[in-house]
């Protein structure tokens, strides 16, 4: 099959009509007086009238020149012959940015161009697909094209920025140095690596969507407060709703101006654990629904072991600091038990703890001394400084214990960890010291029960970003399900085992143990730079065919001899042109 590497050489084909009008033009003969006309010679036909057009007079330098024309033409265009190759492979990685949603129809037609192009010069074309982001499954890898665009339809893109270099590798290695890989984006990029070309298929779009939900409760009613934003450069209008399983609020209007920012407040529907936050659909749908849940905190109860009135007040005082929290009397079913003991007793406690010495050393003197802190997560930040206690005997430590807090080289805190149990123990009375008026102290409190209840295997409900890491505490000897359901109520495949991230698409999220429900989620897309378009262009892919035709083509091979056949007819134009010596003479 024959192509053209220059196919601009074309334009060279306008010398012909030049050279036609050139010898339509006729100049007025040369009056020459003489007294004999057997001395005149043979002369060609001449106008009388000077320069006009008359009929076309075939001649050695038309046709040589003509001859010319189309030779300089062949030899500018650089023709190539191509032949098809077996096969041709070709390696598509497709941006797996949120933002490519906006453009799926784009994607699929520049996909049906490129292979298009492809079969052109290959017998048979096998494509690969895979996500710009790492180490995802691939998309499509065979042969056919019609499944290739099933595939595409069916897949969401949903992450948010990231570099594609991981992916572009991966695809090169699968295609090798021959084959070709393929970057699809709507935002191009410069410097692609391992000779990766791109194809733009984005542009600027007036996108206006949710960016964050929060439940806030006002005199115990809960209400929503959605962060509306306007990414486009003109001031837009759209309508809004809130949806439940059972009811839909009236549709209202909100106006926001270019680059604006709004907050929608309104009351969570009554006697529901979920809701959904509509807004008028536009070009990019993934931020046009948010999805809301009633939070539901796990619960945390502390219970005070013992007598001590100072240890039964400080629990009460802790319990009142720490949200869903409570105190019970039964220590079977506390979280963590408080405990004010001689050090000396060494009690096997087994439980999470938090473990005081007694107040039998109240007339020790106060321990002098720099105060020292370990590099413990729970330690960060604080300042010890100003503590003060008094001197008293401390609890038995042994090797796997870690102090986080010590002065003039005698420890004040230990930590204890008793396989998923852990136990602070404090070498001092609360009484007499000063630790319930630092911050300090408060703080690392704080930061023990938080750690507790995110190992406590109990139900909780709370709001997710798409792709959002999951910690579930859960039995490790009990399998996990999930549940899926789209904002619209449909039910979607469940999660693939082990659950360890939200899913890609909003959804609200249910995962069950043993018919207990441990989480309940609502997960959200909140992405705004992937919901900002402002920065979306398209880009050609020039070239394409050319350079992967090139691969599979021989060039001319006469075009030397056809060189020389130019030469040649343009002396032998210019010499059939030029008048002889003998005629010259005789005029």
């Amino acid at each position: 099959m024959l192509s053209f590497a220059q196919p601009w050489g074309l334009l060279a084909l306008l010398g012909i009509p030049i050279v036609l009008a050139i010898h339509m033009l006729q100049r007025k003969a040369v009056v020459l007086p003489i007294s004999t006309l057997f001395l005149l010679g043979s002369q060609p036909k001449q106008s009388r009238h000077g320069r006009q057009i008359e009929r076309l007079i075939a001649s050695v330098p038309l046709w040589m020149q003509l001859l010319a024309v189309l030779l300089m033409t062949w030899l500018l265009c650089q023709p190539q012959w191509l032949h098809l190759t077996p096969v041709k492979r070709i390696a598509l990685v497709i941006d797996s940015s949120a933002s490519m949603a906006a453009f799926q129809p784009q994607l699929l037609e520049e996909i049906q161009k490129i292979q298009s192009d492809f079969k052109q010069t290959a017998e048979r074309v096998e494509m690969i697909a895979l996500e710009s982001y790492p180490n995802r499954p691939r998309i499509y890898q065979g042969s056919s094209f019609l499944e290739l665009l099933e595939k595409i339809k069916a897949w969401q893109p949903s992450d948010g920025s990231h570099a594609p270099n991981t992916a572009m590798q991966l695809a090169r290695s699968r295609v090798s140095s021959q084959g070709s890989v393929i970057y699809l984006t709507d935002t191009p990029v410069e410097n692609l690596p391992f000779e990766c070309v791109q194809v733009g298929i984005g542009r600027p779009i007036e996108n206006v969507g949710f960016t964050g939900i929060r439940i806030e409760e006002n005199q115990g009613v809960p209400i929503i407060r959605a962060t509306l934003r306007n990414y486009g450069k003109k001031a837009a209008t759209r309508s809004w709703t809130i949806l439940s399983e059972k009811s839909q609020s009236n549709a209202k209007e909100i106006s926001i101006p270019a680059g604006g920012l709004m907050t929608l407040q309104v009351g969570f529907p009554s006697n529901q654990e979920r809701a959904v936050l509509s807004l008028t659909a536009d070009e990019f749908t993934l931020d046009d629904l948010i999805p809301a849940i009633l939070p539901k905190e796990k619960q945390l109860t502390f219970s005070a072991q013992g007598n001590a009135t100072e240890l039964q007040s400080f629990a009460s005082r802790l319990v009142r600091s720490i949200h869903a929290s409570s105190l019970t009397a039964e220590a079977k079913k506390a979280d963590i038990s408080l405990f004010s003991l001689d050090p000396t007793s060494n009690p096997n406690i087994t439980s999470n703890a938090l473990i005081f010495t007694n107040g039998t050393v109240t007339n020790a003197k106060m321990r002098q001394g720099k105060i020292t802190t370990s590099d413990h997560p729970w330690m960060e930040g604080l300042n010890w400084q100003t503590f003060q206690a008094r001197e008293s005997p401390s609890h038995a430590s042994n090797m796997l214990d870690q102090v986080l807090l010590w002065q003039n080289g005698q420890p004040w805190i230990i930590l204890r960890e008793q396989g998923r149990a852990r136990q602070l123990l404090f070498n001092f009375d609360i009484q007499s010291s000063n630790a319930t008026s630092q911050s300090a102290f408060i703080v690392l409190l704080h930061r023990f029960a938080e750690q507790v209840r995110s190992q406590k295997i109990a139900p909780s409900a709370t709001q997710l970003e798409i792709g959002q890491p999951l910690k579930i505490t859960a039995d490790d000897r009990l399998p996990l399900t999930a549940e899926l359901v789209d904002l619209l109520g449909n039910t979607l495949p469940p999660l693939v085992q082990p659950i360890t991230h939200a899913p890609r698409l909003p959804s609200f999220l249910t995962v069950n143990q043993n018919n207990q429900r441990l989480l309940h989620a609502a997960v959200a897309f909140a992405d705004t730079r992937e919901a900002d378009f402002s920065a979306c262009s398209s880009m050609a892919l020039p070239g394409l065919t050319d350079r992967d035709a090139q691969a599979s083509s021989d060039s001319d091979p006469w075009w030397r001899a056809m060189l020389l056949v130019l030469a040649l007819a343009l002396l032998i134009a210019w010499h059939a042109g030029t008048p002889s010596p003998s005629a010259a003479r005789a005029r």
